[in-house]
């Protein structure tokens, strides 16, 4: 399993990459209702930046259009039910287009910060700059073209469990921005592991932001209460649902 790792962290193989920015797509698409694979989400985007890490934009650009083919390909698989695999073929290519853009853009900025010395403040950095570039592509993608894909959200892939509660806090935006970023910090200390042998406390506070983060998303939900009388509603039908839902709201 270590020879594994370590291959993942080191080669810069395209096919290599490729296979694991595929294998990301399609964990992100899982996430999502359909599937209800509520760890898809955090899993692909871990694997995106795993993927895109010590690789040029060229590369970054076709490997992350791999993973958003894969992504949207599996999500609107069902307009090949109405519309027929051609359109289905043409819109999942122009939004992995866009998905290629901003891994490629995630690859150019990884890069530029990790050869920077910022001290114990790299990997809030590094994190935080992927997930404001995959929250812009999702803004994007939600917009265009004709109108976009406003509900192929980070944020609304978690409605089915208790995390959703951090849409109430930071709207379903803030939502996929903290999956981002909580995902994209724990690639980070994948990807610089310590030497082997430095013992399980120089571990532990080596990895002590992963941890936190991740404690701290999954902590503040399970205990939150939401005020009374709200719930998490589709705002275009006022209806209370976990199934569409795009951000929470008082109802009656």
């Amino acid at each position: 399993m270590q020879v594994f790792f370590d291959w993942i962290r080191q080669s810069t193989s395209f096919w290599g990459r490729s296979l694991v920015a595929l294998a990301g797509g399609l964990l992100l698409a899982l996430a999502f209702p359909a599937y209800n694979f509520a760890p898809g989400a955090f899993l692909g985007i871990f694997l995106l930046v795993i993927a895109v890490h010590r690789i040029g934009v060229t590369k970054a650009l076709i490997v992350g259009f791999i993973a958003g083919f894969a992504f949207y390909g599996l999500v609107l698989i069902w307009l090949t039910t109405y519309l027929g695999p051609i359109p289905w073929a043409a819109l999942c290519v122009a939004e992995a287009l866009f998905f290629g853009i901003s891994l490629s853009m995630i690859s150019l900025v990884w890069r530029w910060l990790n050869s920077k010395k910022l001290g114990a403040a790299k990997p809030w950095l590094m994190a935080a700059s992927v997930a404001t570039i995959y929250l812009g592509r999702e803004y994007f993608a939600g917009h265009f073209p004709y109108g976009g894909l406003p509900w192929a959200r980070l944020g609304l892939s978690q409605v089915e469990n208790f995390t959703a509660k951090w849409a109430w806090a930071l709207d379903i935006s803030g939502f996929s921005w903290l999956i981002a970023f909580v995902s994209a910090l724990a690639a980070f200390y994948f990807l610089h592991p310590l030497p082997k042998g430095s013992g399980l406390v120089l571990r532990s506070k080596h990895t002590f932001p992963a941890t936190l983060s991740i404690g701290v998303l999954i902590g503040v939900p399970f205990f939150l209460q939401l005020p009374e009388g709200w719930a998490f509603c589709d705002k275009s039908t006022g209806i209370n649902s976990w199934q569409a839902p795009n951000s929470f709201k008082r109802v009656s």
